[in-house]
C-alpha cells in the first residue's frame, strides 16, 4: 500500500512538472503572420498583437464561384490605409470611448 501511495505521488508530480514545462513553452510561442499585400512580417506572441493588423476570413457559399472555399487574408495597418483610400464609399469609423 505504501508503495502505491509513493508511486501515485511520483506520477502526479511528474504530470505537474510536464504541465509546467508545457506552459513555459506555450508562453514563448511566437505566431508569425504576414501581410498579404506587402509581405511584411507581423509578430504576435500567444495571440497578443505587437502591432495591429486586419484579419479577414471568408467562407464562400453556394451562390459563389468559390463555393466550398475558405479564404483568409491579413493586412498590416499601412496596407489597410492604402486599400481603403481606393474605396468609392468611405469606411465607417466610430470612436471608442472606453479603451481596454
Amino acid at each position: 500500500m505504501r508503495f502505491m501511495v509513493r508511486y501515485d505521488i511520483k506520477i502526479r508530480r511528474k504530470v505537474f512538472e510536464t504541465f509546467l514545462k508545457m506552459e513555459d513553452t506555450m508562453d514563448k510561442k511566437v505566431h508569425e503572420i504576414y501581410c498579404n499585400s506587402c509581405g511584411k512580417k507581423i509578430e504576435t506572441t500567444d495571440n497578443i498583437k505587437r502591432e495591429d493588423y486586419l484579419s479577414i476570413k471568408k467562407e464562400w457559399g453556394y451562390f459563389s464561384k468559390k463555393d466550398g472555399e475558405i479564404h483568409s487574408i491579413f493586412l498590416c495597418e499601412s496596407c489597410y490605409d492604402i486599400w481603403t483610400k481606393q474605396f468609392k464609399l468611405p469606411v465607417k469609423v466610430e470612436k471608442q470611448t472606453e479603451l481596454l
